[in-house]
């Protein structure tokens, strides 16, 4: 699956796609990421950097002799030293100069970003670039121990693909290649899931072995019926999955019985007071 990720064509006209990279601040790995924006950046007519945590110098130095001309880097590594709306303000002016055209964004850490800003800022920016008139793709990495459950959920609902980075695989692969724990969005509404080892070498080329993939329907019980659901706006899961459905109707509450008709009864308690003529009497209106 990642090779096929690495070779994806471009999103549609006026779609865009984002792809998130998740690993451990202690042990960052950027292969992964390069990688892909290196193999990708040739199917775009522009293709932008954005560093938040190396110098534009280090990055040149990693990637020497393999970076494809079209590339344009934009520094912003001293962002410990702006506020929030000078962080924004010089984003952008980066995000204005993009043309009009089909571009590829990479993020090498977002972060700083949501350490200066906040999560729902950089999720509505990032939103906003996918709403560029042109085809365009985000790649970016998120250390997702220094962020939030809630912060890292938030991000899951705008992105099409997550790999997650596993520095310790708990199955039987070659512990020389690196393990990615793949979450994907297709088109139809079905996500793939899949775990693969792999190993980049040093012109960036990926060697993967698939260790498993499975693919689920993500349609709910409502969508079936063609019912439409409300958007989420919370910062947790508040669907209910089928299993809680079923439990839920299962469950006969201690104080009814039905009858064989199938209406509720209520049974009332001795202290309590059933006053037909006036039901709101303790209420001392």
């Amino acid at each position: 699956m990642l090779q096929k990720l690495v070779g994806k064509l471009k999103p549609n006209p006026n779609e865009g796609s984002i792809l998130i990279i998740k690993d451990s601040a202690t042990i960052p790995d950027f292969s992964l990421l390069y990688s892909m924006f290196f193999n990708k950046a040739a199917l775009y007519k522009s293709s932008h950097v954005i560093l938040f945590e190396h110098t534009e110098e280090d990055f040149f130095k990693v990637n020497k002799g393999i970076i494809p001309y079209q590339v344009t880097v934009h520094e912003c590594y001293h962002y410990q030293y702006m506020t929030k709306l000078q962080l924004q303000v010089k984003l952008q002016r980066i995000f204005c100069s993009f043309p009009a055209e089909e571009i590829i964004i990479c993020f090498d850490s977002l972060n700083p970003w949501i350490q200066v800003a906040s999560a729902s800022s950089v999720i509505q920016t990032l939103c906003q670039l996918q709403n560029l008139p042109c085809s365009i793709e985000i790649l970016a990495v998120i250390h997702t121990d220094l962020i939030s459950e809630s912060v890292n959920l938030q991000f899951s609902k705008i992105v099409g693909t997550t790999l997650c980075m596993d520095k310790k695989p708990s199955l039987d692969l070659d512990t020389s290649k690196l393990v990615c724990n793949g979450k994907s969005l297709k088109p139809s509404g079905k996500i793939l899931f899949f775990i693969e080892s792999f190993l980049v070498s040093t012109d960036f080329k990926l060697e993967t072995k698939t260790c498993l993939s499975q693919s689920t329907t993500q349609i709910s019980q409502q969508n079936e019926k063609n019912v439409a659901s409300p958007p989420c706006i919370a910062t947790f899961d508040i669907s209910t999955k089928q299993e809680e459905i079923l439990q839920k109707n299962l469950l006969v509450l201690p104080y009814t019985k039905m009858n064989e008709s199938g209406s509720i009864i209520y049974e009332a308690d001795y202290d309590d007071d059933l006053d037909y003529d006036d039901p709101d009497e303790d209420l001392e209106f």
